[in-house]
């Protein structure tokens, strides 16, 4: 086993366990966040049904306690393994949903992450006007937050 497999399924057992103490004691967004974390890593080892499972988890105590941003997370994270996953019209769906609420929330990254997700669901999609758009967008809204983020975004357009 490599050494970054190791690290995943260590860091796996401690998100394992930080859910279940979140949930043991009440706390929805602790065990929210370690949902979400658990989807990252079982996402990285190739487990996207369990990643999926996680995510919606997520998305479900994020909606139950009424925590947005919590909320928006989970639905990008959802959106990434839904396109992961050859769904891209899922993502879609997720990604319009997760940028609804960075508005709302005034969350300029967040706003820039849902429209460039968007953008690489719609031209996997096949929508390829409404995909430069949604980029164009992102690059405006990058461009203000952070111009490193602009010279990452190029990048990975243009692959």
């Amino acid at each position: 086993m490599a050494k970054s497999e190791r690290d995943l399924r260590c860091a796996l057992r401690y998100f394992e366990e930080a859910c279940i103490l979140a949930r043991d004691t009440g706390d929805g967004q602790r065990e929210s966040a370690a949902l979400g974390e658990l989807g990252h890593i079982y996402h990285r080892l190739n487990h996207l049904d369990r990643a999926l499972e996680c995510y919606q988890q997520q998305l479900t105590i994020a909606r139950r306690d009424k925590d947005r941003r919590s909320e928006g997370n989970a639905l990008g994270s959802l959106g990434i393994g839904y396109k992961h996953g050859g769904r891209p019209d899922l993502a879609l769906e997720c990604y319009q949903q997760q940028l609804a609420i960075a508005r709302e929330l005034h969350d300029s990254r967040g706003e820039g992450s849902a429209l460039f997700n968007m953008s690489l669901a719609l031209y996997e999609l096949g929508q390829l006007a409404q995909a430069i758009t949604q980029a164009q967008a992102n690059l405006r809204i990058f461009e203000q937050v952070s111009p490193l983020d602009v010279e990452k975004v190029c990048t990975q357009l243009a692959a």
